[in-house]
């Protein structure tokens, strides 16, 4: 297996080196050769894979969120469907994910940064290129569809964040005063759905969830915007299984989401409908892939904006 995967990853540097020149060579050896290793990777499983088609596949996955709801998910759903898929392993709480596996097993306690997953493709999560050829949509909107959480008024959810992002400083996060001008404008037309998880309800993943006063300006402010948080505790005694679960059965019933890069623009761009990204910084930019990629999770629109006034505008055209 080290072997192959040397080989690989010398074979997949030159084709990177030859085909991309005008990228630079970091990213050529961090990101672009991945494409091809992974490329490479799964012509070793052609023949059980287009041929014998036997519940061969197990698919063990530890890394980041975001990576494992665009890549890891769908390519589980692809071997499912394929009649290949034998067992996913992953972390704590995910077994909504991957609620199509006969065997979902919820190993790991912490989530860890990775590269590129040997027999993953596309498991290093940036990239100019995507292979499709073993992934498939997840139809978690179809699949999760409910009559549980239906309210008076349309759902808006708004999925923030604010934590360390690559050892520093928050950078992608919606600020106090923007979450006042959203709550104060569409509070009376959308029931809004406020997501920003505690740290016991969610893995660790290596980014320090560090204090924020969204929650108490909500509870003195906004009584009627729902903090999820609160919700959770209030639905486990009636069978929510864990966080992610009431997740996906709250983002099911939702049209229009408002999310933060990472993990959460992932997850609120596989419901369809409208969300808008609110992302200053990160390798999406540079790969284009909020626009190339992420409405392949559901054929959501997707609207990437870089400022405050960046969201205002489109959620004024959208909304």
């Amino acid at each position: 297996m080290r072997l192959k995967m040397f080989v690989f990853s010398k074979l997949a540097e030159f084709i990177a080196r030859i085909r991309h020149p005008r990228h630079g060579q970091s990213h050529r050896k961090k990101f672009i050769k991945y494409y091809y290793v992974g490329f490479l990777d799964q012509y070793t499983s052609i023949l059980s894979d287009r041929v014998l088609r036997r519940k061969y596949r197990k698919i063990e996955y530890d890394g980041e969120f975001g990576p494992e709801l665009k890549y890891v998910v769908p390519f589980a759903y692809w071997h499912h469907c394929n009649g290949t898929l034998k067992k996913t392993i992953s972390s704590t709480g995910t077994k909504s994910f991957y609620y199509f596996s006969e065997d979902h097993e919820e190993k790991h306690a912490k989530r860890t940064w990775r590269r590129y997953v040997s027999g993953i493709p596309n498991s290093e999560d940036h990239n100019i290129k995507y292979n499709l050829s073993r992934w498939k949509r997840v139809p978690f909107k179809e699949y999760y569809a409910n009559s549980r959480f239906v309210f008076g008024k349309p759902i808006l959810v708004v999925a923030n964040k604010y934590n360390t992002e690559w050892n520093r400083p928050p950078v992608n996060y919606l600020r106090i005063e923007l979450l006042r001008r959203i709550f104060d404008t569409y509070s009376g037309r959308y029931q809004i759905i406020y997501n920003r998880p505690g740290c016991s309800n969610i893995v660790d993943d290596n980014s320090t969830i560090l204090p924020f006063g969204d929650h108490k300006m909500i509870e003195a402010e906004f009584p009627d915007v729902i903090d999820m948080n609160k919700l959770y505790e209030e639905a486990r005694p009636e069978g929510i299984v864990n966080y992610n679960h009431l997740q996906v059965l709250l983002y099911a019933n939702s049209e229009r989401f408002v999310s933060v890069h990472g993990g959460a623009s992932v997850l609120a761009s596989y419901f369809g409908g409208v969300n808008v990204i609110y992302s200053v910084k990160g390798y999406e930019h540079y790969f284009n892939e909020f626009e190339q990629f992420y409405p392949e999770l559901s054929g959501a629109t997707i609207h990437v904006a870089r400022s405050d006034a960046e969201v205002l505008e489109a959620m004024r055209q959208c909304f």
